[in-house]
Parts: structure tokens; sequence; C-alpha cells
């Protein structure tokens, strides 16, 4: 009962953050540049000497939101490195923290990439309009 109560009040820490720093919550559809599409990628999440293991819910050639985990502030860089499903070859971004939500258990962070090289790009678009085609 003591941990419920914990993560319970961790939480409600972590939804006054968000709300004080993204007042408006994640940003709206009409700023993505490009399309997004609902995946299941594991990308390695490198903040300084810190390295956890992310789980993407959808991802462009411009961003990813991924799922769990708690959110960053708001201008957070980071390093991302990651495989599109059937290409192995390595995807390495800076990205930085756009917005973040809480809802209920959910603790999703959006991203949005600042650094990519132009051959990256067009293999994140070329990937999104596959899934958006086989979908």
């Amino acid at each position: 009962m003591r941990e419920v109560r914990l993560l319970t009040r961790v939480l409600s820490f972590i939804r006054r953050a968000v709300a004080e720093e993204t007042p408006t919550g994640i940003p709206s559809p009409e700023r993505r540049g490009h399309e997004r599409v609902s995946v299941e990628i594991w990308l390695e999440e490198q903040l300084g000497e810190e390295i956890l293991f992310r789980r993407s819910g959808n991802i462009s050639a411009g961003g990813v939101q991924l799922d769990r985990g708690f959110p960053k502030p708001v201008g957070t860089q980071v390093r991302l490195s990651f495989s599109l499903p059937g290409d192995s070859r390595l995807i390495e971004v800076t990205a930085e923290v756009v917005g973040s939500e809480v809802s209920g258990d959910q603790m999703n962070t959006h991203l949005q990439f600042v650094d990519i090289s132009d051959a990256d790009t067009q293999r994140l678009e070329r990937f999104t309009a596959r899934v958006r085609d086989l979908g």
C-alpha cells in the first residue's frame, strides 16, 4: 500500500510539472511538417552519461513520441539511436523535448529532431510512406 501512495504522489508531481512547463500540451498537428505513423521501435536515449532504452508510440521524419518513462523538461536535448524495422542501418539524431503528456499511468514525451542527416530524413520519409500504404 505504501508503494501505491508513493507512486500516486510521484504521478501527481509529474502531472503538475508537465502542466506548468507545457500549458498548451503537445504540439498541434498544424505545426508538424511530416506525417506520423504509429509504430513500436526501441530507441537508445542518451543524456550526458545516462542511457535509457525507450519505446516509440509514433514516428515521423521530423520527430518521435516516446511512450512511458518520466518526461524530461521541455527544451532538453538528447541523443537518440535506433534502427527502422527491416533496415539494420543505425539512425543517430539529436532531438529536443517539445512537449509531454501525462494521462493516468501513461507518460509520453514528444521530441523533435534538431540534428538529422538528409539521408536519414529521406529514410524516415520512405519508411512512414510504406507504413501508411500498408495500413
